[in-house]
């Protein structure tokens, strides 16, 4: 289940940073024809895995995880699939031609899972009689890839309303107009905060995607019914999990509020196990709740959602300076597609790391402390120490089988124990688990406080100052840029980034080297009229400049130049005059131009007509 959900959230990210260009890599037909291909490889590849395996059963050569194991490698070569399709072939560009497509994420995000989709539907195929294999269970192949399917519906359920809420208040936002909410902040705090409110009243909805029903009465619901009684714990119903048919042996429950709190319970577990095991089995699914692992799990999942909003630019920005990085970016820089498709590495290696190791260890030691939990309850570890070692014997003697989520049975097992024989180790552990948390919630704020003041700062001038420097004399390089162009180029970059001194020096060498040119007489002009810094600041020459800038090339920046010159140098009806023959040139960014002419036309202004 968990590492189902990394894979949606790869397969959303690679889809998603994709940008199609205006026109495609291939003709439609080679883009299908090549497409087509690339799956029919990738089912031939699947198909060749699954006979090796086979083989390896027959040999008696094989692990109770190799299944696990080859369908991790085949979801990863799908994953890899998928990003050729989308980056190299530009799949994307054609999907993105089916009407609301393009503007609806649901309706996008749902093709990418489609996509990753079919070659999972290809591994579950090939895989049905090896996945069961270890449990001893009876599913001939429709039934596994429609228990898979359901399966997965249910992960995804909180993603496609989410979205879908998302899409509709962007449909409003047209009509209404709501600045915050338009921008990247407002869209992050509207999905977080949908994202809360789908954990809260959520769980009705996925009991039902997963087809849930409730336990009928009989002496399984009332020992269940009357053990929560004497516990004193709350929840909606206690359903039937079919998971796989009901053949999985596990137990869970989901819903932050008793109202909307569902415990699930598989057939099979219900049937191989004593009253006083289940009872083991329910007292840790209590400790999730009692010990607040729900909300917790919310918490770090909207955590990696803040991070990365706050720090991936920062990352980016800092991962350029590597120059192997930062050339490989600049030699594809032609080919958006391959630069998106850098982008989204990083993104993505953070994103597994991240759930794998951050969230994966919170996540075995809050199993850990449920399992305590349970110790407390029930006052001995016995019933759950017996419910683990029967669930490990019956599926597949997986009792030393750890995962990224739960330690292994023998390791819960040895630590119950421990922790019967000297109460000590629950204290211990619990401290472990909430020093960890503390030191994570303060990395948490110091990074977000960090990214939150890096965007503007100096630094982050810095470095985006270092990569453009590396791009321009690589550019030199390339394209060979004479030294007139190149020091306008470093002048004009100096002078966006505000040092003044280093582009008063660029400026001057491309004038001198070429006294014609519009643009570096421009820009010379605009840090005249504009200095903050009294040795650059001279009004007078820079109108000059501005003047001499403007018989050479008319263009709105050019003349927002000189009419700012004028405005400076005292002659507000000239400076108005200059900026209305810029707005009527039709200026890109208009409204920059309207702010311009009403500081100009302001009697109030700093300069005062002559």
């Amino acid at each position: 289940m968990y590492s189902q959900f990394i894979y949606f959230l790869v397969v959303l990210t690679l889809y998603s940073l994709e940008r199609p260009e205006k026109s495609p890599p291939y003709p439609g037909l080679v883009t299908a024809f090549l497409s087509v291909m690339l799956f029919l490889s990738f089912v031939a590849i699947a198909a060749y895995s699954f006979s090796v395996l086979k083989r390896r059963i027959l040999r008696g050569k094989v692990s109770v995880r190799a299944y696990q194991g080859l369908e991790f490698r085949l979801t990863t070569l799908a994953l890899g699939f998928i990003a050729i399709q989308v980056y190299v072939l530009g799949i994307k560009y054609y999907i993105d031609q089916i009407p609301l497509v393009e503007d609806f994420i649901t309706l996008s995000g749902t093709i990418a899972l489609l996509l990753l989709g079919t070659h999972q539907i290809v591994i579950w195929s090939f895989g049905y009689r090896y996945h069961q294999f270890p449990r001893d269970t009876i599913l001939n192949r429709a039934a596994f890839i429609k228990a898979n399917i359901n399966f997965n519906l249910g992960i995804l359920a909180p993603w496609f309303i989410i979205s879908f809420f998302v899409d509709i208040f962007q449909l409003v936002l047209k009509t209404v107009h709501v600045p915050f909410l338009t921008t990247d902040i407002g869209h992050l705090v509207l999905i977080l905060g949908l994202l809360v409110l789908f954990a809260c009243f959520g769980p009705a909805l996925i009991v039902r995607f997963w087809n849930c029903r409730p336990l009928p009465r009989g002496y399984h619901r009332e020992n269940i019914v009357q053990f929560c009684h004497e516990q004193n714990f709350q929840f909606r119903e206690i359903c039937l999990w079919p998971l796989f048919f009901g053949k999985v042996l596990t137990a869970g429950v989901i819903g932050f509020l008793p109202r909307w709190r569902y415990l699930l319970i598989t057939e099979s577990l219900l049937n191989v196990l004593s009253p006083e095991e289940i009872r083991g089995v329910v007292a840790h699914e209590m400790g999730h709740v009692r010990r607040f692992h729900l909300p917790l799990y919310l918490f770090l999942l909207i955590a990696y959602a803040v991070l990365m909003y706050l720090l991936w630019d920062v990352v980016f920005l800092i991962l350029l300076q590597l120059k192997p990085l930062a050339e490989l970016v600049m030699a594809a820089s032609k080919n958006p597609d391959v630069v998106a498709f850098i982008y989204s590495m990083p993104l993505i290696i953070l994103l597994i790391f991240y759930f794998r190791y951050v969230f994966g260890y919170f996540m075995r030691n809050c199993e850990r402390q449920a399992d305590l939990y349970a110790l407390k309850a029930l006052g001995r570890a016995e019933p759950l120490v017996s419910a683990l070692e029967k669930i490990g014997i019956l599926s597949g003697n997986t009792r030393d089988v750890p995962s990224w989520h739960h330690f292994s049975i023998r390791e819960r097992v040895e630590f119950l124990v421990k922790c019967e024989a000297d109460p000590s180790f629950i204290r211990r552990h619990d401290r472990k688990l909430y020093g960890s948390l503390a030191v994570f919630f303060i990395a948490f704020s110091f990074l977000c406080w960090g990214g939150a003041n890096f965007k503007g700062s100096s630094l982050e001038k810095e470095l985006r100052t270092r990569i453009e420097l590396h791009w321009l004399q690589s550019e030199r390089v390339k394209t060979a840029l004479n030294e007139a162009e190149f020091s306008l180029a470093v002048g004009s970059l100096m002078l966006e980034q505000g040092k003044i001194e280093l582009a008063y020096k660029f400026l001057k060498k491309a004038i001198q080297l070429d006294p014609t040119n519009a643009d570096a007489l421009n820009n010379l002009a605009w840090l005249y009229v504009t200095s903050k810094d009294k040795r650059f600041f001279h009004p007078k020459l820079g109108l000059e400049l501005a003047k001499k800038a403007a018989s050479l090339k008319e263009a709105p920046y050019i003349l927002d130049t000189l009419a700012e010159a004028y405005y400076v140098n005292g002659n507000r009806e000239k400076a108005v005059e200059i900026i209305k023959k810029a707005l009527a040139l039709k200026p890109e960014n208009k409204s920059y131009y309207v702010k311009q002419l009403e500081k100009f036309s302001n009697v109030d202004s700093r300069f005062p007509a002559n």
